[in-house]
Order: structure tokens, then sequence, then C-alpha cells
């Protein structure tokens, strides 16, 4: 079932961008908010209350081209935050959420000036798999994604949504696997785009980061880690399936770093909406103007570029301020990594320090962007 209803009220500038007015009503399904359930003193980062579904200022963001644009063909320049945790809270145990999440949260990383928000979700949590802790999975998981979603456009955010952990066969999923498993990721994303079928602001990242497998695997699939990979088509086709056209991101090789044959391995796509993915840092495959250059220029004269992960272990800003202006020059997207408090940046690459949203010495360099 979906859990939206409402109408668009408003065009709000935010992050230097004039959304423009979408609309979405539910079907005869659709519910007004949604209750998680919290038995057993389960932390799931505080309940859901229920609350109106509004859609004010989120764009129904398509592709064009090479461009991203709205439903009236006015090009977005997509930029943000990661917000880690409800890919690994789940299935240790111990809640949904890593911290505060909600509509006063949403406000706070608007407030940066983001546009855009990566959630990056656990396969078993939200297709209540392999003994995840009552309370964390299932529905219970799936109305607290919905309502975050939720939270996150009502604040004039466009949401990523994307499988970062994952099984293969009958693995639990409590890591990335080395790509999306065809035994039980197909059925994840029927499932996720079937829920945010119609929704505006949202794209999908299909697999967050394939590593250790080389691009005949990503196109066709491939037997690796005690079971079978699904081929990149056979994701896109899962989304499709459940009749969301939004757009898909289909992310590199080499954990997301390489994007040398992406153009000639492109899986077909009846909607017409594929983005390509990419995620840098200092010290990622790809981390230099040139490579910047001779890979991601020709990719983006012809399709949209999402930089899903952007950041740096230096926290010094420079990496990431060298890497924005190259793709401000070239139209690419990006999400930097990440909108948690775990650390003053080190090792972690936290952009807060606290659940306020006070920014680290790195967080200072990415708010000032976002908010240029």
């Amino acid at each position: 079932m979906l859990p939206w209803i409402g109408a668009a009220l408003t065009v709000v500038a935010l992050g230097g961008i004039a959304w423009g007015v979408s609309e979405l009503a539910g079907d005869d399904s659709s519910k007004d908010g949604v209750q998680i359930d919290t038995t057993d003193a389960v932390d799931v980062g505080g309940p859901v209350p229920e609350r109106t579904r509004r859609w004010d200022a989120v764009p129904d963001v398509r592709v064009q081209g090479n461009q991203l644009v709205d439903a009236s063909g006015t090009p977005l320049y997509l930029s943000g935050v990661n917000r880690a945790g409800t890919e690994y809270a789940c299935v240790q145990g111990w809640g949904i959420f890593d911290g505060a999440a909600g509509p006063d949260f949403a406000a706070t990383i608007a407030s940066w000036g983001a546009n855009t928000v990566r959630v990056s979700l656990n396969e078993d949590c939200w297709l209540d798999r392999n003994g995840v802790r009552g309370g964390l999975g299932g529905e219970a998981y799936r109305a607290a994604i919905a309502a975050w979603v939720a939270d996150l456009h009502n604040a004039g955010i466009v949401t990523v949504i994307s499988l970062h952990w994952n099984s293969i066969g009958d693995q639990p999923a409590t890591l990335q696997r080395e790509m999306a498993g065809a035994d039980h990721s197909l059925d994840f994303w029927r499932s996720v785009a079937g829920r945010f079928r119609d929704a505006p602001g949202v794209m999908y990242e299909v697999f967050s980061e394939p590593h250790d497998i080389d691009w005949d695997c990503w196109q066709f699939g491939c037997d690796v880690g005690g079971g079978r990979t699904a081929s990149m088509q056979e994701l896109v086709d899962a989304v499709r399936s459940s009749g969301s056209t939004q757009p898909i991101i289909l992310s590199g090789i080499d954990y997301a770093a390489d994007l040398t044959e992406w153009e000639a391995r492109l899986p077909n796509d009846p909607a017409g909406q594929l983005v390509a993915g990419f995620h840098v840092y200092d010290f990622s495959h790809c981390a230099t103007k040139s490579c910047w250059d001779a890979t991601l220029a020709p990719i983006a004269e012809r399709h949209p570029i999402m930089t899903v992960e952007l950041g740096e272990s230096a926290c010094d800003g420079k990496f990431v301020e060298s890497y924005i202006d190259w793709a401000e020059a070239h139209s690419v997207s990006w999400v930097a990594w990440t909108f948690n408090a775990w650390s003053t940046c080190s090792g972690d690459i936290a952009l807060i320090k606290d659940e306020t949203g006070a920014p680290t010495p790195l967080g200072e360099v990415i708010q000032r962007r976002l908010r240029s």
C-alpha cells in the first residue's frame, strides 16, 4: 500500500533552486500517516507520529537528454548530503535510525541549503528476512522509511533511495556485498518501487557500490560470494515492473568509482530514465581532475551524472572543493558523505558534530557550497 496523500501547495526556493509545484494523489489504499511498532522498548529513533504528507516544493525529477529536469523541463541541479544509519541499525538490532529523524531534523538538513538527501536501505530489514529483530523489520521498517522520506519531501528535499546492505544467497544482509543479489534484491526493488511509485522527488540507486566484480558481471550477473548476483538489466526491470517511472541511478564498479564502460554496458530502460552513479573520495580510484575529464566529462555530455557519495579523509575541504568546482562546471549533481554525528571528521568523514547540525570543519565547507 502507498502511504502518500496530499498535494503541493506552494513554490519554494531552496539552495538557490526554485522547485516547481508537483501534485500527488494516492490510490484508494493510501493512508494519512503511519505508526511504527515500539514493543519491547526497541529504540527505533522515536515513534513516527501520524501526519499529513504534503509535497510542497518537491519537483517531479526526470531525465531529459543529459540533464535532470522538473515536470516543466526546467533543469535541476541537485546537491545535498547522505544520512546513514537505515542500512545498518535495524540488522544490528538496536534501532532503525542512527540519530534523529523526523520533520525537525529534515528542516535542519534543509537549513544547510541541501535539496537532496540519500537514504540507504537494508534488504533484509525491508523484506523482513533472516531474523531481523521484531519491531525493526518488515512493515515497521517500511513505514518508518516512508515517513522519513515524507518528512524530507515536506522540507523540499529530493530523496535518493539506495540499496546499501544486501544478501547474496542465504547470507544475512550485515554488510555491503559485491553486488545486488539475484535471490532477494529483485524482490526488494519490486517492493520499494511499488511503495514509492507515485511519489515525486524520488530517485533509485539500485546498488550502492558494486565492487570486486568486472563489467561483465555488472551487465549480465555472475556467481560471487556464495550466490548469484543480479544483472543491471534485471534490477532495472524489477523497478519498472512496479509501474514506477522515476529515474534509476546505475553506479559503476570499483565502489562506484569506475565508469569507464558504463555507456557501453547500459541496460535498456523503457522509461528512458537512467542516470550514471559515481562515488568519489580523495582516496578513490578516480580522484583527479584528469580522470574526471577523461571518464566523466564524455558521459556528462550525453547522460546525467549523480555523485551519490562525495567526501575526503583529509577533512580540510580542499578535495571536495576541487570536485564541486569541476562538478558544477559540468552540471554534475553531488551528495556529500555524511550528515551523521560520528566524529570531528577524521576516519568517519562526518559533516556534523552533533544532532543540532553543528558542522565539522569539513561540514563547514559543504554547508557553504550548498548555500551558494
